[in-house]
C-alpha cells in the first residue's frame, strides 16, 4: 500500500509540473495572438500606405517593420 501511495504522490507532483509548464506556454500564446492583433488593428492604415513601397522594393521588409512599430507605440501613447 505504501509504494501505491508513494507511486501516487509521484504522479500527481509531475501532472502539478507539467500543468504549470502549460500554463505559462499557454498565457505566452494567448499575449502573443492578443499582441498581434492590437498590432494589426492599431498599424493598419500605416500598413495600407507602406505596401506600394514594399511591394516594388523602396523600402526593406524591416524598415517597413519598424514604420509600424512606430506607428503601434505612437498610437498606444
Amino acid at each position: 500500500w505504501d509504494v501505491l501511495t508513494e507511486f501516487r504522490q509521484v504522479m500527481a507532483s509531475k501532472m502539478e509540473a507539467k500543468r504549470s509548464k502549460q500554463a505559462s506556454k499557454w498565457m505566452w500564446n494567448q499575449l502573443t495572438e492578443e499582441l498581434l492583433l492590437l498590432a494589426k488593428k492599431k498599424a493598419a492604415a500605416e500598413a495600407k500606405r507602406l505596401a506600394p513601397d514594399l511591394a516594388h522594393g523602396y523600402i526593406s521588409p524591416r524598415s517597413a517593420a519598424h514604420h509600424l512599430m512606430d506607428a503601434i507605440f505612437k498610437y498606444t501613447k
